[in-house]
């Protein structure tokens, strides 16, 4: 494990930070059951819309203005201070749900919280790698945002159907209290673990370049679409299994998995294909699982569409990283990922918007069909634009 690491500080702090991610990621995986719990409370679908989008626009900020901002302070200051910011937004989600516009402000609290810390974390794990495995233990880190999602919602359901809403978010924050404690933890015990990890500053008009740029086009479409995607399962699939009297698990935790083993598993072994073809089956994937979720008669028909969606999703979201970053030059790469990641978060907080305007029952169906329409669609798409590139690859 040490040669993708300086030395046996980077190695000790990069375990440490994994660990603290997870705990705070363990609390926002909660949040995947907010729209079932803001449903139970006698909120419009117009309301929940509103709350599942509020983080769109605090998210977006904290991601083009975290590397000014990482001019002045420190990585792990950056993320303390947002790990903070996120449990403030849990404290008042507890005392706010009688009120829309408060949900709305504490719930964007903690999606501009979270722009934060996913900024400045991702910049200090790329600081303490080196070496040919930075690509494997990269994605390690970045797993340890999803795979709370195994057991979050579980867990939220749970207490939900035990307890109702009081306490629910102070109760579900504690994993998130955990993670800052131990982050001002260490950075009182190793001198070294709060280092700078400055990096430099990025100008709007340098985003506006690669937003024109041609070749991240499709690829920005792309990822908005698989943000699309991912709103609509991390804000609505535990409402509607809930209204089907189903547990959250029976999607949730074979996803997780499914989603954590073929990133470190399947990913490895089609590195060699072709990129299109594997963007066109990942979304394939994907539009497998909204089709199985229609068959609502037995559970598992739900477990293989977690299966579906996890694995469809582990393989598209690094593909499209990695491909983005190889299409731009290495002092233009910082740059076209944070755009790239924009447009991700943009579709994740995009669609709660579209489906409160719909003002759709929960138990519908139709986002399901215009989901699987649009992931069919994207599929046919990479294999269209790209089939220059194809033929070029089989030739």
């Amino acid at each position: 494990m040490t040669s993708a690491f300086a030395n046996n500080s980077s190695q000790r702090y990069f375990s440490l930070l994994c660990l603290v991610t997870f705990l705070g990621s363990l609390s926002l995986s909660t949040l995947i059951f907010l729209s079932a719990l803001l449903n139970e409370e006698g909120y419009s679908q117009q309301a929940i819309g509103s709350v599942l989008s509020a983080p769109l626009i605090p998210t977006l900020i904290a991601l083009f203005s975290a590397g000014a901002i990482l001019q002045r302070i420190s990585c792990i200051r950056l993320m303390i201070i947002s790990q903070a910011l996120m449990i403030l937004g849990f404290i008042g989600l507890e005392y706010a749900l009688s009120s829309i516009p408060l949900s709305t402000i504490f719930r964007g609290l903690i999606g501009f919280g979270s722009g934060f810390y996913f900024s400045a974390s991702m910049i200090y794990i790329r600081s303490l790698l080196s070496g040919p495995r930075i690509i494997y233990f990269f994605g390690i880190y970045a797993s340890m945002f999803p795979l709370p999602n195994a057991f979050g919602p579980i867990v939220a359901q749970w207490y939900f159907k035990n307890h109702g809403s009081d306490g629910f978010f102070l109760y579900m924050a504690l994993p998130g209290l955990l993670a800052l404690l131990t982050l001002i933890a260490l950075s009182i015990i190793f001198k070294g673990f709060d280092r700078s990890s400055k990096t430099p500053a990025i100008s709007l008009h340098s985003y506006y370049q690669i937003l024109c740029a041609k070749r991240f086009h499709a690829l920005g479409l792309g990822i908005f679409s698989i943000g699309v995607l991912w709103g609509f399962v991390t804000g609505y699939m535990a409402l509607y299994l809930s209204q089907h009297n189903f547990s959250v698990g029976l999607f949730f935790l074979p996803m997780s998995l499914a989603l954590f083993g073929s990133r470190f598993g399947l990913l490895g072994i089609l590195g060699g294909f072709s990129r299109p073809i594997l963007v066109a089956c990942s979304f394939g994937l994907m539009a497998c699982a909204f089709a199985l979720v229609f068959s609502l008669h037995s559970p598992l028909p739900i477990i293989i569409s977690g299966i579906c969606f996890g694995v469809g999703y582990s393989l598209s979201f690094p593909i499209l990283s990695v491909w983005v970053s190889d299409s731009f030059d290495i002092d233009r790469r910082p740059i076209a990922l944070s755009a790239f990641n924009a447009s991700f978060y943009c579709g994740i907080f995009g669609v709660p918007s579209l489906i409160g305007y719909l003002a759709l029952p929960p138990n519908s169906s139709y986002p399901l069909f215009l989901l699987m329409a649009l992931a069919i669609g994207m599929g046919v798409f990479f294999l269209t634009a790209f089939r220059n590139q194809i033929q070029r690859r089989q030739a």
